[in-house]
């Protein structure tokens, strides 16, 4: 299974650290981009502090992530289109 399709099979069962996530991908730069794009297609949701962060941050997060630097608190949770992704 890619780790995009992995990722999402994941937060089928709850909201996970950024950090879990990034341990999927062998790559930081894969990563990056798999997610932006999954977040772009509404299949994600990226939380920081317990709230939805805004699109303008995901590209900051996401860099950081990419190089293992984790804001605190940063989430992903599965939005609707992820689950009819994975789930049919």
């Amino acid at each position: 299974m890619s780790p995009e399709l992995e990722t999402l099979d994941q937060l089928l069962c709850g909201d996970m650290p950024l950090a879990v996530i990034r341990e999927l991908f062998d790559d930081g730069e894969r990563f990056a981009r798999a997610v932006a794009a999954m977040l772009h297609a509404g299949e994600l949701r990226l939380h920081l502090n317990g709230d939805e962060a805004p699109y303008w941050r995901w590209p900051e997060v996401l860099a950081a992530a990419r190089d293992r630097i984790y804001p605190a608190d940063a989430r992903l949770d599965i939005a609707e289109a992820g689950v009819r992704r994975i789930v049919g």
